[in-house]
């Protein structure tokens, strides 16, 4: 007799299937979106640049050409700083900001214009920050969008992590990621499995710390499934910093905090992928911790939301302006 529909195991078998299917798809898919991201990220800079060249041709090219107003004929250029041009519209911008399409955040940075002087034209460049300026030209906003900064102090801030973007081997039990991250070529890859409650990794060089300051720090993560991260400094009970519900985007997770409980010193540090006996795979990037208290004085130190609105990764050391 002909039978109707299916058998139990004709369904438990497309089930399964469906699942290997899934298993197999979504890495895939996962990959191609951040590829997708990249990919946007190098428009982004690229068009960027272009915008700026033709504005700095039409504005500023006697401050920046060889012999100009600012110019030594070794270092003709200027600095656009990113909230500048988003402010002023001249580059479109969403609300006055232009988004980052790795980190769906608003891009910081500046477009870097120089003056060619062997083939005798402008050309750009996108700069995470302004060190090493030299007698370059520098354009941005002041705390009241204001295109410059005479009213502002000038502070220069340290990221006292020697390898925060994880370029240079500088982290111990350490696996990274070429096809994952926000900033050079890798990101560090933390991978929890069933048979072990976390996932961990420390820096090579110790880090500073004078237990009276107040620091800032931030790192940008993403998981495929993780209830939290933590960053130990020092890695002992109590020194960890702990974020929950880490996202599957890159995210940037901050902290603005002290240390008194601990003696002056130099300590490693330490990032946690809290799985939890789960299999997951934990990415950072873009780690800096920053001493507010010798940047900006006792005191003086900004809060959190200011640090995170003014101060993304960096390396060694960058101006800002409060």
């Amino acid at each position: 007799m002909k039978k109707n529909g299916f058998t139990l195991v004709e369904l438990l078998a497309v089930i399964v299937l469906l699942g290997i299917l899934m298993v197999i798809t979504i890495p895939v898919i996962n990959n191609t979106a951040q590829k997708v991201r990249e990919s946007n990220f190098e428009t982004l800079k690229s068009t960027l640049g272009t915008t700026m060249i033709k504005y700095a041709s039409e504005y500023y090219i006697d401050d920046i050409k060889p012999g100009g107003n600012i110019c030594d004929n070794n270092n003709c250029c200027a600095y656009f700083d990113i909230d500048y041009i988003a402010e002023y519209n001249i580059y479109q911008s969403t609300n006055g900001k232009i988004i980052n399409p790795l980190t769906g955040q608003q891009l910081q940075g500046y477009i870097k214009v120089s003056y060619d002087v062997d083939n005798l034209d402008l050309v750009a460049e996108y700069k995470e920050n302004a060190d090493g300026i030299g007698y370059c030209l520098k354009i941005y906003l002041d705390d009241n969008n204001n295109d410059n900064n005479s009213d502002n102090n000038e502070y220069t801030i340290i990221n006292l992590i020697p390898d925060g973007s994880f370029e240079n081997n500088g982290w111990n039990n350490a696996e990274y990621d070429s096809s994952n991250k926000v900033y050079g070529s890798k990101s560090l890859k933390l991978v929890g499995t069933t048979s072990i409650p976390e996932k961990t990794s420390s820096s090579k060089a110790s880090i500073p710390l004078i237990s009276t300051h107040i620091y800032y720090a931030s790192v940008y993560a993403k998981t495929s499934g993780a209830p939290s991260l933590e960053l130990f400094w020092p890695i002992v009970s109590g020194g960890n910093l702990i974020k929950y519900n880490i996202s599957t985007d890159w995210t940037k997770y901050s902290w603005r905090f002290n240390k008194n409980n601990f003696t002056d010193g130099n300590y490693p540090v330490r990032l946690d992928n809290n799985n939890n006996k789960q299999s997951n795979t934990m990415n950072f990037d873009g780690l800096i911790i920053v001493d507010l208290t010798a940047a900006f004085g006792a005191g003086n130190e900004p809060s959190l939301e200011w640090c995170d609105e003014n101060i993304d990764y960096f390396d060694g050391t960058k101006i800002v302006y409060k």
